[in-house]
């Protein structure tokens, strides 16, 4: 399609293959507990990408559409790690530990280790550290007023609050993997964007969060999805308010643990 504007950057050292490829979605709702009522997920079909799939998808792409996968500084993760986040504990003691003092001071003195990532301090929010349990087919919840948290499958971001059309202007998100396996990012590749100009219609911020992705595959049932393994201690940037996406730990064990914030990166 024309329309896959989303390319992949992986840093020197990073295996292409551990990017893969699917295409059209699964309705979520009545087939697996805890999802939002709309929710979608992608056709679990992943097969590792053509050569020619692997060139579109590693080409470099227009500035706002690009995905960069690098490591995180080992000074960084060196001091996360000394907090006491070891391989080996189960969820409920992860989830204690990145709530607690030790962790806390850690994370505070090891922020400074990734300003070579930044391209500037402007915009720069710390999320903060979220612990999921593994081999999860979506990993982002949502909840509702009133309702309890639900996965949402396949989701567009509105951090920025900008309007539908101008998403690549926005900040991005870094996510660092502190856990100790893999872990997927997912994303469709064709940005909201182009999306919302090639499907014509009018969406709200509120309703493009699972509606646009519901919309652009009904439109183009058979467009590509793309899933890339994020290893411990690595990092994935994402233009998330331009994305159609979602995170998965499909086939593992351990807790997942990620650090996210929202900036201007370098990467």
């Amino acid at each position: 399609m024309t329309s896959e504007t989303v390319t992949v950057q992986l840093a020197n050292g990073i295996d292409p293959g551990r990017l893969e490829v699917t295409r059209g979605i699964e309705e979520m709702a009545g087939r697996r507990a805890g999802y939002r009522q709309r929710a979608i997920c992608p056709r679990v079909a992943w097969r590792r990408p053509t050569a020619g799939e692997l060139a579109a998808l590693t080409a470099p792409g227009p500035t706002g559409t690009t995905i960069a996968i690098a490591a995180a500084p080992r000074s960084f993760m060196a001091k996360v790690r000394a907090s006491g986040l070891v391989s080996g504990l189960g969820e409920l003691a992860c989830d204690a530990l990145v709530r607690g003092r030790a962790y806390t001071s850690a994370l505070e003195a090891a922020l400074p280790d990734l300003a070579p990532l930044f391209h500037s301090a402007e915009g720069l929010q710390v999320l903060g550290t979220s612990v999921q349990r593994g081999d999860l087919h979506s990993t982002t919840t949502h909840m509702d007023p009133g309702e309890p948290s639900r996965f949402s499958g396949l989701h567009v971001d509105n951090w920025d609050r900008l309007p539908l059309g101008q998403r690549a202007s926005g900040r991005r998100q870094l996510c660092i993997n502190l856990g100790f396996e893999r872990r997927y990012f997912v994303f469709a590749r064709t940005d909201v964007d182009t999306a919302v100009a090639l499907l014509g219609e009018t969406f709200t911020r509120e309703a493009c969060y699972i509606d646009l992705g519901r919309a652009w595959f009904a439109r183009f049932p058979e467009a590509m999805l793309v899933r890339v393994a994020i290893a411990p201690g690595e990092i994935y940037v994402a233009p998330t308010d331009n994305l159609i996406h979602d995170g998965s730990t499909r086939g593992t064990r351990s807790p997942d643990v990620t650090l996210n914030l929202r900036g201007r990166f370098a990467t």
